[in-house]
């Protein structure tokens, strides 16, 4: 058996898998305190002709420093809220994607009215 391994012989062909997509209308997941804080400030933090890694860094390094962040969580627990709500709703289903989504689908597939 050593010597089939070291020959090279296989026993079985290799099958590849193929990765589960997204379904397209699943809700969308709840974004994180960083993010909403991000969202608030980057209009602070980005200056032009700065790459956005450069940006992004002294993001992170700002939020760091961030001690009262309760006001972000609470807009994170809040969303998080909405999305588990929105997955039940998913998983049973009875959601509806919002308009504003539907519209950037077809526009995505090709299927407009």
């Amino acid at each position: 058996m050593a010597r089939a391994a070291a020959s090279g012989a296989r026993s079985a062909p290799e099958r590849k898998t193929k990765k589960k997509g997204k379904k397209q209308a699943a809700p969308k997941r709840g974004q994180s305190a960083y993010f909403f804080w991000l969202a608030e400030n980057r209009a602070r933090l980005t200056e032009p002709g700065k790459p956005v890694t450069e940006v992004t860094k002294k993001a992170g390094a700002e939020w760091k420093l961030v001690t009262d962040r309760a006001k972000w969580e609470e807009l994170a627990r809040k969303d998080k809220e909405r999305y588990d709500r929105e997955m039940a709703e998913f998983r049973n289903g009875t959601w509806v994607a919002p308009e504003a989504d539907k519209k950037k689908e077809e526009a995505v597939n090709g299927q407009d009215d």
